[in-house]
């Protein structure tokens, strides 16, 4: 035998990891009102809340708030006794404001300051903490190409009916950041550009549904 009895291949193997519940929920999705009577939602994208520096955020990708644009849309919020409510959010009645990298438009991402108490209004909400966005856990945790990924967001054939049904996409680090950017579409361009911007990012190889954008994706 190639192996002793006690170091068998198959004793190496990892077990399968799963992620935490409430990393499902932090996620939230974006959209507007639907069918005749404006009571259905429809999503049109993925976000998520973050505390940071003793502020709260609401998390997505540029192209997706872009979209939005200053026009009203719906935040929709699981509820603990089950069901979701449709937050309205109207960025200029509202005085609300979508946050972008202007000095580096190859960034595709975008912030919006919220006031959302998700225990006081019987919101089954969670913050992701300051400590997820440590640079320093990627050298800790020795992080790097190969590792497992989960990307949590909408499926846009089964959003839910009542509430927000997150899903989960596993994946793999391809490539970290590195000396040279990576090229990827030009997501504020005309629909079927071949335009490309060049980003510093991850090179995750998972799958890319429409619905996904804005989705935050967690290591291990």
């Amino acid at each position: 035998e190639l192996w002793p009895k006690p170091y068998r291949l198959r004793s190496f193997a990892s077990p399968t990891m799963r992620i935490s519940d409430d990393l499902r929920r932090c996620v939230v999705f974006l959209g507007h009102e639907s069918g005749d009577d404006g009571s259905d939602f429809k999503a049109a994208g993925t976000a998520f809340f973050v505390a940071y520096k003793g502020h709260r955020y609401l998390v997505t990708a540029q192209h997706v708030a872009a979209g939005l644009g200053d026009d009203p849309f719906l935040m929709r919020l699981n509820r603990e006794d089950g069901g979701a409510d449709n937050v309205h959010c109207d960025p200029i009645e509202h005085e609300m404001r979508w946050y972008s990298n202007t000095a580096d438009p190859s960034v595709d991402l975008s912030v919006l300051p919220v006031h959302i108490a998700f225990k006081a209004n019987g919101y089954d909400g969670q913050l992701l903490r300051e400590e997820y966005f440590d640079p320093e856990a990627l050298k800790r945790w020795g992080i790097g190409i190969g590792d497992v990924c989960y990307t949590v967001g909408l499926f846009r054939l089964m959003q839910g009916g009542k509430r927000n049904l997150p899903v989960v996409h596993t994946g793999y680090i391809a490539l970290m950041p590195g000396d040279e950017r990576i090229p990827v579409r030009d997501w504020l361009g005309p629909k079927g550009t071949t335009n490309r911007r060049h980003v510093e990012g991850y090179l995750v190889q998972t799958q890319n549904l429409q619905g996904l954008s804005g989705s935050p994706v967690f290591v291990r």
